[in-house]
């Protein structure tokens, strides 16, 4: 009798065991950081100085009272000029488990990242913590409604075990899984997996909760939607709120007596480490994309945006080439500036209701745009030092992991149409001549040569030979045509594009561009454009089919570029800033479209900061009108696929048209010109994007074959670098 009893208690002992329901709930106090949205990012930074010295005196002074640093420039700006008795502090506090650090250098718009932003969001923090000899566990994001399917695979890589998340969930309602509360593993399209805990109830739900028998309602509506794990978090944080919601949550929900409930105030390691031990790893597993809910603020700095995207790549080709290194000073620096670009308050617009006094807002706008431009200038001076110019020689640099060949463009000063040569690595390439509209970081010059090369990987010199003057053939015609394109301006001058090799139309009405306000967001017409002038121009290399529109029209100039016995096409849409409409308060801002319907084609795919997203809807929850990509997206049809690459672009939406085929609209920019100020009401702003060009470019590429292809249309995303002098 005694046996059967001993192997009915094993058997119990191995079985997960089965609680009443909630019985503790852990207080987790942090201060949410928005760097901005309450403030400047200037004052935000002067309030974080001050904060850790008030800290350390509250956990000095309520034993009871734990703090978790939610992100690390919060601790950056008082690291800045603490001292090593006010750090071994900190550090004392960590080793008692009051005081937590997350991996997380702040809330961020994943889907707007690449692999290296993305990465060094957690591994920035836990290099510099590292240094400090704190550990971490546990990554914080808190606010964003949504996040790229490749972050479980980037915390996995970098051994954080643990995901915390605080949805600010009421405008979008995204994640549809019931209920408020959830526990599950989350898995990355390489298999990291991370334990992630969600709510609902926002970052804020610990301070919104007024009394004991609230905290007890909220304990049991989370029982009956089916949470069913016997400790609960509840985050006590507000927006740049320091240390204080966290004591009053203290105060007034865990120094309570409760009959049947324990309520302490904790770190989230604590509660991650209590439902591991309770519970295994009986969690369910969750994949999938759930990005692009609010990375659309950041059309409202598109110049800067561009500038973000291509400095985010081209420091990781640096990186993957071997020609910068983690521990070179420039690296960091230029990270930073990055990063705080990408932080979800870091865009130009018009700022929350009644937070900002005008100055203020003209205060953020300016800082946005400064960190695009520092990371640009930094990354720009680390190459002029790197790669010394020699005589009559300019260093070029070659993204690529093996030799291509490519188009390189060079600054010289010529007038008129001139036909010469341009040596790289004492190999000589035909050139022509070349000018633009406006510039970028994509495309940085004005006018100049242009010429197909054949570049090694990493540092090339190039030379550039003969130019002598000549006439191009220029021709008012709406065709132009190579090998394997049929390109044909419409009269509403949208164009379609016939592939000869297989023997279809893949595009048809295509480059249409459409105008949205924010606040009439179901009306989307066209612009009604008249153009001045349709020319085609017959290059060496290519051919140009150029709209020119009538002065005082947003459209500045249309350009289809079609390679001589090359299977792409590049297009280029100019918007001048100055034509842009006054928008009153009442509709937001307005956003400028443009379309590229699909013939045929069934699906899409696109590419995330690490993977392609095959299936955008294979997590639980809700996806928004435009997603966000990084740079390249797949159109798949029956017979063959279609690849379009954008460098400045990266907000699409994908739409039916009533014969059931595919448009898929690039959204270019978003345009403020009012505001409601703290003080003054809805004043007009001034530019809302200081000091970037008036004139923005918007560039895109397109192929269509039979299997999709990528490898030209990371070319077009990964142009080479010709390192000039910075004057």
């Amino acid at each position: 009798m005694m046996k059967k009893f001993g192997c009915f208690f094993l058997i119990l002992l191995c079985i997960n065991p089965v609680f009443a329901g909630i019985q503790e709930v852990i207080i987790i106090p942090f201060s949410h950081l928005d760097i901005g949205f309450t403030a400047t990012p200037q004052e935000v930074s002067e309030q974080y100085a001050t904060l850790f010295d008030g800290l350390l005196e509250i956990l000095r002074k309520l034993p009871d009272y734990s703090f978790t640093v939610e992100s690390f420039w919060q601790f950056q700006q008082w690291l800045r000029n603490a001292s090593k008795e006010e750090l071994e502090k900190i550090k004392t506090y960590v080793q008692q488990g009051r005081l937590e650090f997350t991996a997380n250098f702040a809330n961020m718009h994943t889907g707007f990242q690449n692999e290296l932003t993305l990465y060094e969001t957690v591994a920035y923090p836990i290099r510099k913590l590292k240094k400090l000899g704190i550990d971490v566990q546990v990554c914080m994001q808190d606010d964003v409604p949504g996040f790229t399917a490749d972050l479980p695979d980037i915390l996995a890589d970098l051994g954080i075990k643990y995901l915390i998340i605080g949805l600010n969930d009421k405008f979008s309602n995204v994640l549809t899984l019931p209920g408020p509360s959830h526990i599950f593993y989350w898995e990355g399209p390489r298999g990291g997996r991370v334990l992630t805990y969600v709510t609902k109830r926002s970052y804020m739900e610990g301070i919104l909760i007024r009394s004991a028998a609230e905290l007890e309602q909220i304990v049991s509506e989370t029982e009956k939607s089916g949470y069913k794990y016997n400790v609960l978090p509840l985050l006590a944080a507000s927006d740049n709120g320091g240390y204080e919601p966290g004591v009053m949550a203290l105060i007034r929900l865990a120094r309570t007596y409760y009959e049947k409930l324990r309520v302490t105030v904790s770190t989230p390691s604590a509660f991650f480490k209590k439902i591991e031990r309770d519970y295994g790893n009986s969690f369910p597993t969750y994949k999938g994309d759930w990005s692009g809910w609010w990375e659309i603020t950041k059309t409202g700095c598109p110049y800067s945006s561009g500038v973000v995207r291509w400095g985010q790549d081209a420091l990781e080709d640096l990186l993957k080439t071997g020609t910068i290194s983690i521990n070179n000073p420039y690296y960091d620096a230029i990270v930073e500036k990055l990063l705080l670009f990408t932080e979800h308050t870091a865009s130009c617009g018009a700022g929350w209701p009644g937070l900002f006094t005008l100055e203020q807002t003209e205060i953020s706008n300016k800082t946005v745009v400064e960190y695009a431009a520092n990371a640009y200038s930094l990354l720009m001076k680390f190459l002029r030092s790197t790669f010394l110019r020699k005589e009559d020689a300019i260093p070029v640099f070659c993204r690529s992991n093996k030799p291509i060949k490519t188009t390189l463009k060079v600054p010289v000063i010529l007038q008129g149409d001139h036909v010469g040569t341009i040596a790289v690595n004492d190999q000589q390439f035909k050139a022509w001549s070349f000018s633009e509209p406006s510039t970028d970081t994509y495309e940085p010059f004005a006018q100049g040569l242009k010429a197909r090369v054949v570049l090694k990987p990493g540092l090339n010199y190039l030379q550039i030979g003969d130019f002598r003057k000549c006439n191009f053939s220029r021709t008012k015609m709406r065709i132009i045509e190579n090998d394997f394109y049929r390109i044909e301006l419409n009269a509403d001058l949208t164009f379609d594009v016939f592939d000869k090799e297989l023997g279809t139309l893949v595009l048809k009405s295509a480059g249409r561009v459409t105008r949205r306000f924010t606040g009439k967001n179901n009306e989307s017409p066209p612009l009604i454009l008249n153009a001045d002038n349709v020319i085609v121009t017959n290059y060496p290399g290519e051919k140009i089919l150029e709209i020119d529109f009538s002065k005082g029209s947003v459209i500045k100039t249309i350009r289809i570029t079609l390679p001589i016995g090359e299977k792409v096409f590049y297009f280029d849409c100019f918007v001048d800033k100055r034509y842009l409409p006054h928008v009153s308060y009442n509709y937001h801002s307005v956003n400028y479209f443009v379309a590229f319907p699909l013939v045929n084609v069934q699906s899409v795919s696109y590419q995330g900061p690490c993977t392609i997203v095959n299936n955008p809807f294979e997590f639980p929850s809700v996806r928004p009108n435009e997603i966000s990509i990084n740079g390249l997206l797949i159109g798949h049809a029956h017979s063959h696929a279609c690849v379009i690459a954008s460098r400045e672009a990266f907000m699409v939406e994908t739409t039916r048209d009533e014969g059931g085929g595919l448009k898929v609209n690039f959204h270019l920019l978003r345009h403020y010109s009012e505001m409601a100020a703290k003080s003054e009401g809805v004043v007009q702003l001034s530019s809302v994007e200081p000091g970037t060009p008036n004139i923005l470019r918007f560039s895109f590429f397109f192929t269509s074959l039979r299997e999709p292809d990528l490898k030209l249309a990371q070319e077009f995303l990964h142009p080479p670098i010709v390192i000039v002098p910075s004057n």
